[in-house]
């Protein structure tokens, strides 16, 4: 399997280099690996096989470290703000309230205020058990995920596709504290140093840079299970609280 994804990621990255792509659309692709690293490695737990588990880590990084080698930096498709390793990130998050709001943002594409960290401190907006909804399916893929509501700018409530790992993970919180909620700089820190650990510290980056991660991801997502370019910006938008299509190019334009 490793030689196999091994060699799908040297395709990739000379087709990028020929074509003259940028190193984010690469770090797009080494994202989305380790995403299914995460969702592989969960259903070999959950159900109890006798499989090991799939590592990547060392794969990704070593193609990371070739594009920034290869590629150029910005690109007119993406911009630089999405982290390289989003799952790598969140999983250098030591504290569990910080790590599950972390995963939220990535995985469903809430704002800090939708996972109980509103950058306004006189607000309080915690995610309580009103925001589990159901399990069901996903609208553009079709698999089972976890639906979360989290009331967000505007005072829009938003409908959020997460892993069922994330879902349970959250329910199992909200019963243990009754809501998730954490004080937005200390939140935003704990991801700048999770950021530095990894080194994938840019300023600016912060909790926002893992809504572009999502925003880049689930556009392509879209694209890919038939979704026109308009309706996979609507889509995004939409699961990004916003109500125009044309707010997703706030995230994956360059």
């Amino acid at each position: 399997v490793a030689e196999d994804m091994a060699e799908y990621l040297t395709e990739k990255l000379d087709y990028y280099v020929v074509n003259k792509r940028s190193r984010q659309t690469m770090e797009t692709v080494l994202s989305a690996l380790g995403k299914l690293e995460y969702a592989i490695n969960f259903y070999v737990g959950r159900h109890n096989l006798n499989v090991a588990p799939l590592e990547t880590e060392k794969l990704r990084m070593g193609f990371y470290t070739q594009s920034k080698a290869r590629l150029a930096k910005s690109s007119k498709v993406f911009g630089n703000r999405a982290y390289p390793d989003p799952v790598r990130l969140i999983e250098k998050i030591s504290n569990p309230t910080f790590q599950l709001q972390a995963s939220l943002q990535y995985e469903g594409g809430l704002r800090t205020e939708g996972v109980g960290a509103p950058s306004n401190q006189r607000l309080k907006n915690p995610l309580t058990i009103k925001g589990l909804r159901c399990t069901g399916k996903d609208p553009v893929t079709g698999k089972l995920v976890g639906v979360v509501a989290s009331i967000e700018k505007g005072g829009k409530e938003t409908d959020h596709f997460v892993s069922l790992e994330t879902y349970y993970r959250l329910k199992s919180y909200i019963m243990a504290h009754s809501q998730l909620e954490s004080e937005y700089h200390a939140y935003v820190e704990a991801i700048n140093k999770a950021a530095r650990e990894t080194g994938q510290y840019a300023r600016g980056r912060g909790s926002h840079g893992l809504k572009h991660n999502f925003a880049q991801e689930r556009y392509l997502e879209c694209v890919s299970h038939g979704l026109s370019h308009e309706q996979a910006l609507q889509q995004t938008s939409l699961e990004t609280s916003h109500f125009r299509m044309r707010e997703t190019l706030t995230y994956t334009c360059g």
